[in-house]
């Protein structure tokens, strides 16, 4: 830095006196070359103070800021500002070397990299609903799944009683309905060589399978019938009369 050679053109003064006559008053002032440093459109302000700067209790500090730039950093920060003037009043009565120290950036620079930020992360909270609901769908699917195979294993069990498994009914429940079911199912074991699946006789005789096994259960009792178990089926053999002989 440097201070510019004083003539007529850079350095302007005036001079005035106490009311008494006491003591006069001289203003002056001039302009300094290379007073900042610009750098990537950036001015920088401070290494020009290369020694300590007093301010006495009576003056204070004013850097004017050129127009369209802005306040980036300021070391000491400055006690106010009046448009594009900032001031240090007399608190700051010591700087030192290199304060204040300043950063002034272009009005626009500050503004394309507020634009730039980068902008807040989406809310995670949508995608963790959406991965909820499709657990929740995928639970109600196996429920019913699980439901449906459950209903089918049941039937099939019933339908399959074994002869221990399979109610008796007591002698005062054999009526005439039970006995017009087992003469049907006689009927249809004749027609079908002596023997057939009890799948098939349930097919034959219309009636569930629950009341059939009951039916088939009574006629082995009497020594009608026979159960043979083939896999999961149970096939039914027509005992053969013995005629007595003469």
């Amino acid at each position: 830095m440097e201070v510019e050679e004083f003539n007529s053109s850079n350095i302007s003064y005036d001079t005035s006196k106490t009311l008494d006559g006491g003591f006069g008053i001289v203003r002056y002032s001039f302009w300094w070359k290379n007073f900042s440093v610009i750098n990537s459109s950036n001015i920088y302000i401070g290494d020009a103070f290369l020694d300590e700067m007093v301010i006495s209790s009576a003056t204070a500090l004013i850097i004017k800021m050129p127009n369209g730039y802005e306040v980036q950093n300021a070391t000491p920060e400055f006690d106010k500002r009046d448009g594009n003037r900032l001031i240090w009043e007399p608190s700051y009565q010591n700087f030192s070397k290199g304060e204040p120290y300043l950063v002034l950036s272009p009005v626009d620079s500050i503004n394309i990299t507020a634009v730039e930020a980068p902008e807040d992360e989406p809310s995670p909270w949508p995608a963790i609903i959406i991965i909820i609901a499709i657990i929740i769908l995928i639970s109600i699917v196996f429920v019913i799944i699980w439901r449906r195979k459950r209903s089918a294993n049941v039937e099939n069990e019933t339908g399959q009683l074994t002869e221990n498994e399979a109610p008796l009914p007591a002698p005062a429940d054999l009526n005439e309905e039970f006995l017009g079911y087992e003469d049907m199912i006689e009927k249809f074991l004749i027609k079908s060589g002596g023997q057939a699946f009890q799948s098939d006789i349930v097919k034959e005789s219309g009636l569930s399978k629950s009341k059939i096994s009951i039916v088939l259960a009574q006629m082995k009792e009497e020594g009608r019938v026979l159960k043979v178990r083939k896999g999961k089926e149970n096939i039914i053999r027509l005992v053969k009369k013995i005629e007595p002989q003469n």
